[in-house]
């Protein structure tokens, strides 16, 4: 191609025009949002273009960090953050009759969630929590082939008026409706977070609880009757 080759190359514009940022920022992702703030005096419309070996057209964008080899390192950390775990992801699973099924916590504001089950794409329960909440998982806590569902909320109680971290458990009554299954003031100790482990059925809860001393310890449960037992604490 007459010494000629193509080779992705980053343009930049001029800073945009007042209330411009604004209008792109709608629509966007708070992620995406944050670094367009953060870079939106420089765009990087990646292009193909022919340039010549010997001519390669240079960057007009001053910024330190935003220099062709740093743009890439902020796309990778940006794709990895895309593709991670999610916080609250659905849970989906299969039923007797073949259709596919879907558990979600949707959060309405910092203290309102809701809990809802959708069978062939159609919600056939909710429930509402308003609390806030930090933790949110299924499995098969009883051991009927259904799944429960765990939520860690932060609440007080009758007997503890001070906010604090809590672990509710809820069954699917008929294989449809979200009902309470276990609504805990407390466990052992003060809870500090949980996790649900599926290498055996029925699963079992896993709590991070904290001493009179200030120290964490792990306990294991089981779900049973109205309420958690109490099997051993995970040796440090």
């Amino acid at each position: 191609m007459n010494g000629e080759h193509y080779e992705k190359v980053l343009e930049y514009t001029a800073p945009p025009r007042k209330g411009a940022v604004a209008e792109r920022l709608r629509g966007l992702t708070p992620t995406k949002a944050y670094f367009q703030r953060m870079f939106c005096r420089c765009e990087t419309p990646p292009a193909l273009r022919a340039t010549s070996p010997t001519r390669r057209r240079s960057s007009s964008c001053r910024h330190p960090i935003l220099r062709p080899g740093a743009l890439a390192g902020i796309a990778i950390c940006l794709l990895a953050a895309s593709c991670t775990g999610r916080e609250n992801a659905p849970f989906r699973y299969q039923g007797e009759d073949g259709q596919h099924r879907e558990i979600r916590l949707e959060q309405v504001h910092d203290s309102l969630y809701v809990l809802r089950h959708s069978i062939g794409g159609a919600t056939v329960s909710e429930w509402e929590l308003p609390y806030p909440v930090y933790r949110f998982e299924c499995g098969d806590l009883t051991g009927d082939g259904r799944p429960e569902i765990a939520v860690g909320v932060i609440k007080p109680t009758r007997h503890f008026p001070r906010p604090e971290r809590r672990l509710f458990l809820f069954k699917l009554y008929k294989g449809r409706l979200i009902r309470p299954l276990w609504l805990g003031s407390r466990v052992a100790r003060p809870l500090v977070d949980f996790r649900l482990v599926r290498d055996s059925v029925p699963a079992r809860i896993l709590t991070t609880e904290r001493r009179s001393d200030g120290t964490l310890v792990q306990g294991l449960y089981r779900q049973q009757g109205f309420g958690l037992v109490f099997e051993h604490d995970i040796p440090e």
